[in-house]
């Protein structure tokens, strides 16, 4: 993965709201049941943050400021402590795969079976796949029924991450339309840097060549007629909220845009990028 610091914490146990308390379980370990101080203080970091906060080892380190090895010296101590859980990702071609789950324990440490059962590998499809984009465990976060919002805070009433198959034609026309090096207008390059600097807070925790190659493909999807920019907006969004996402998987989440938003083929209005001379 060319992402970094996308990897969020799912919290167990209740945890009382405006203010941090340590487990007296967790308190009173010390060095001869294997805490060290590193452990100690990172869990506290830990427990600062809100359910599905994202995190990496490089984020925490700088935080720290502390090494990324201690940091991982830190959260192998948590690990065999009994108080966090990694779940990683595995691809089903055997490439590969950082992208991962931190389960943190807020009252008590896990249970071996659920250990057992958390530490279970979550096996996807290539990164570049329909199956990919649509397996179910990874689907957009989302809390109940509550409704997310795109990048300009607009509703989007429900979107829960439907596992789908697409449609498979506009799938295919929007990948032959998307690939990395096709030609684009002059100055849709601009507008999609502008479009991920909206959709993207944090552009820093993403390595460059990943920015390069999202950049390419959304100018490339911008200067498709039938591709609306508040389709490509709305699917930028979406793919920020997909930490095992790369670039490539933006035309599968503007041909799903499209699907669940049919209306937004018939605004009469043309997408800035169109028009643009080469």
């Amino acid at each position: 993965m060319s992402k970094t610091g996308r990897h969020p914490i799912i919290n167990y146990g209740h945890q009382p709201e405006h203010w941090t308390s340590i487990p007296y379980e967790l308190s009173k370990l010390d060095a001869k049941d294997g805490m060290t101080a590193d452990a100690a203080a990172l869990m506290v970091k830990l427990y600062r943050h809100a359910n599905n906060w994202e995190v990496s080892a490089a984020l925490l380190a700088g935080q720290l400021g502390w090494c990324r090895k201690r940091v991982e010296g830190a959260l192998d101590v948590l690990v065999a402590l009994g108080w966090l859980v990694i779940q990683r990702y595995v691809f089903s071609d055997g490439r590969r795969n950082n992208a991962r789950r931190y389960h943190l324990q807020r009252e008590r440490r896990f249970t071996d079976d659920e250990i057992d059962v958390l530490s279970q590998p979550i096996v996807v499809g290539s990164r570049g796949s329909r199956e990919h984009v649509a397996s179910e465990s990874l689907a957009l976060r989302h809390t109940g029924g509550v409704a997310t919002r795109d990048c300009k805070g607009v509703a989007t009433s429900g979107y829960k991450g439907v596992v789908t198959a697409g449609d498979n034609k506009l799938d295919e026309a929007l990948d032959q339309d998307t690939r990395q090096g096709a030609s684009h207008p002059r100055g849709a390059r601009e507008q999609a840097d502008e479009l991920i600097g909206q959709c993207i807070p944090d552009t820093g925790v993403y390595e460059t060549p990943t920015l390069r190659a999202l950049g390419a493909i959304i100018a490339n999807l911008l200067s498709q007629p039938t591709v609306p920019r508040d389709a490509v907006e709305l699917a930028l969004y979406r793919w920020h909220q997909r930490p095992e996402l790369e670039p490539p998987a933006m035309h599968f989440l503007v041909s799903d845009v499209l699907n669940e938003f049919p209306y937004l083929t018939q605004s009469p209005e043309v997408p800035d990028s169109q028009g643009v001379t080469s």
